[in-house]
């Protein structure tokens, strides 16, 4: 009798760690953004549209942080000093992340490329299609390094928390 409920709680204890570390991620490869349920890092908003959402693993805080927006996770970048980190974006198009030094970057006015927010910042894995895109919203496209260098001179932003 105690054998047949040991059994089921360990099986259930396991269960439970194995799905909490596929979560998580490691240093190594991205978590997976749980929609509906993940919250932003950097505004606190959940998480709803994989298009949008970021991560990076910070080395200050020692975890994957999540974010709704490629502009709140410059943000934090910023603030906690790792534009170097491991990141990870989704392809506006396919949601699949990306590394987000190999992605492409959409920045247009945000009036006209709407995130979540007002980053007016997109990726897409595909330079020849992040081109498209640019020239449908009158943006531009650049790389990481452009991007951040933007975002530093100010010219990404995202909308002012309350």
């Amino acid at each position: 009798m105690r054998k047949a409920v040991l059994v089921p709680a360990v099986l259930a204890i396991a269960a439970a760690v194995l799905l909490f570390s596929m979560n998580r991620g490691s240093a190594s490869g991205p978590p997976t953004i749980v929609l509906g349920v993940d919250k932003c890092h950097f505004c606190h908003m959940v998480i709803v549209d994989r298009r949008y959402a970021a991560m990076y693993y910070s080395e200050a805080e020692g975890r994957w942080l999540k974010f709704d927006d490629i502009g709140c996770m410059l943000s934090t970048m910023a603030e906690l000093g790792e534009f170097d980190a491991e990141a990870y974006v989704h392809d506006y198009e396919s949601s699949a992340p990306i590394p987000a030094r190999t992605a492409w970057y959409v920045v247009a006015d945000p009036a006209r490329l709407r995130t979540p927010m007002s980053s007016g910042v997109v990726a897409l894995a595909d330079r020849a299609r992040a081109e498209a895109l640019a020239r449908r919203l009158n943006g531009t496209v650049t790389d990481w390094d452009g991007l951040t260098r933007m975002y530093r001179e100010g010219k990404v932003t995202v909308a002012a928390m309350p």
